[in-house]
């Protein structure tokens, strides 16, 4: 853990050397309501409703704004860093260390995440409230959402993790990355709320674990009808938790076969 610890702050330091990133990224975030709400304003007014599918025209352009939250909480890099440093060699001096290639990522992904939640989450937050205030929302289900995208953050880590332990046997993992981005962000809800897909569609992905790092937790963000209640809460985060595991199984199951075959390119 103390090895973890210190792992998280170097990340920082890195990190911190290129302030001027995190803030552009404050601004590109912070634009999202303002694109999303005309839109959507439109789309209402066109439909002469007050709710479509659910969600009203607020409620649906935090919808989108949440997505942006998201992102930042679970976003990593471990498949594109893994695969970087098979290419160039240095991962044979991470072999080199007392601790595991999956806590190194950990320690860099939650490095990550301190400056960001705070740049690209808290700040953008307050912008989005001046501009349409989510009166929908409560303490209990901002809290609910931040416990539920500390589970998407260890799903969607552990599947970096473990595309990144496919360049082992590929070296550029670059087109299963771009079919894991595209799956997270169609089937977890990104692109559009799973609520506009055919209930078969839905019940497919119920058991798949995408959904689970995007749309539910969003539900609670947004107070809706369907996450109400702590029973549903407890499914959601039993659900994340049982991923988890599968996906920390899978992980260390697959690093062991991978690491035996492993030859050291470029440097």
């Amino acid at each position: 853990m103390k090895i973890l610890f210190e792992y998280i702050k170097l990340n920082l330091k890195v990190l911190f050397q290129h302030k001027r990133a995190f803030f552009i990224m404050f601004f590109v975030n912070s634009a999202v309501v303002l694109i999303y709400l005309p839109l959507f304003r439109s789309i209402y007014a066109y439909n002469n409703s007050q709710s479509i599918k659910g969600y009203s025209l607020e409620q649906m352009v935090w919808y989108f704004a949440a997505v942006t939250f998201v992102n930042t909480c679970v976003h990593s890099y471990a498949d594109s860093r893994i695969s970087g440093r098979i290419r160039n060699g240095n991962l044979s001096i991470d072999l080199l260390k007392p601790v595991g290639i999956m806590k190194i990522e950990l320690g860099q992904g939650l490095g990550l995440k301190i400056p960001a939640i705070l740049i690209q989450f808290l700040l953008p937050f307050l912008v989005y409230s001046l501009i349409i205030f989510p009166t929908f929302i409560t303490f209990h289900s901002v809290f609910k959402f931040i416990i539920l995208n500390i589970g998407g953050f260890t799903i969607a880590f552990l599947t970096n993790y473990i595309i990144g332990l496919t360049a082992f046997y590929i070296k550029n993992n670059n087109s299963i990355i771009r079919l894991k981005g595209f799956l997270f962000n169609f089937a977890g809800g990104a692109f559009i709320p799973l609520d506009f897909l055919p209930n078969w569609a839905n019940a497919v992905l119920d058991i798949l674990p995408f959904k689970y790092v995007y749309y539910w937790p969003i539900q609670f963000f947004l107070n809706l009808e369907k996450a109400q209640g702590t029973f549903i809460f407890y499914k959601i985060l039993f659900i994340q938790l049982l991923w988890s595991v599968v996906l920390f199984i899978l992980g260390k199951f697959l690093y062991n076969k991978v690491i035996k075959n492993y030859c050291a390119v470029g440097g």
